[in-house]
């Protein structure tokens, strides 16, 4: 069985449940397949007093010593407090900004935006909004 787990910010089901499970049914039927396929969602908003309600609480929790799990809590605080996991965890977040920029300013070109608007939108330079322009032109089938 293969299970998909979506652990979302709130209850959007609204019936203050902890967790979902959705079956797969075909279009216009109502009969259950099983593939063997599972979907969960976790109702992130849970604060019962179980398993799930604490991961829940120490997920939200700034301060790892009031965390209930002591691997999440310890890594936590590695990633807050450890010289090398902080600049690691810096340098992945900045990545990732990085390439949203690049993503945002790409769609933006694709949409026949002008190199400056670009530039000016995402902070990218000049420079590389032209070479993602010129990049765009090269074999591209959008």
């Amino acid at each position: 069985d293969t299970y998909v787990i979506f652990i979302i910010d709130k209850d959007y089901p609204g019936s203050g449940l902890p967790l979902y499970e959705y079956e797969v049914l075909p279009r216009g039927h109502n009969v259950k397949m099983d593939f063997g396929l599972h979907f969960l969602v976790i109702n992130g908003e849970w604060r019962g007093e179980d398993a799930l309600g604490w991961l829940m609480a120490d997920m939200h929790e700034p301060n790892p010593m009031k965390m209930h799990y002591p691997v999440l809590a310890r890594r936590c605080l590695d990633l807050k407090t450890d010289d090398k996991e902080v600049v690691q965890m810096c340098d992945a977040v900045q990545k990732l900004v990085d390439e949203s920029k690049e993503e945002i300013a790409i769609n933006l070109l694709k949409e026949k935006a002008a190199p400056e608007l670009v530039s000016k939108a995402t902070g990218l330079s000049m420079e590389r909004v032209l070479e993602l322009q010129a990049s765009l032109g090269e074999g591209s089938a959008d």
